[in-house]
């Protein structure tokens, strides 16, 4: 949709977990969910986060119903 100044509405999901397995442990299972993401309707884009033992993203998308369908 669009704001009333003509700027186009964004919706965004941030993800953050700890977990005590490793990043070549989480190499294969990233892999696949990166994979996974080509096909999510609405999604504009996905940042990858990792400060120390945190993990996760933060998507944006092209609607609160596309995000919404992610977080399932």
């Amino acid at each position: 949709g669009w704001d009333s100044n003509g700027g186009v509405l964004m919706h965004a999901v941030l993800i953050t977990f700890t977990t005590d397995a490793t990043l070549d442990e989480l190499a294969g299972p990233f892999t696949d969910y990166a994979r996974s993401l080509c096909s999510m309707d609405g999604l504009v884009s996905k940042t990858w986060i990792q400060d120390r033992d945190t993990l996760g993203g933060f998507l944006v998308f092209t609607s609160r119903e596309a995000a919404d369908a992610y977080l399932g």
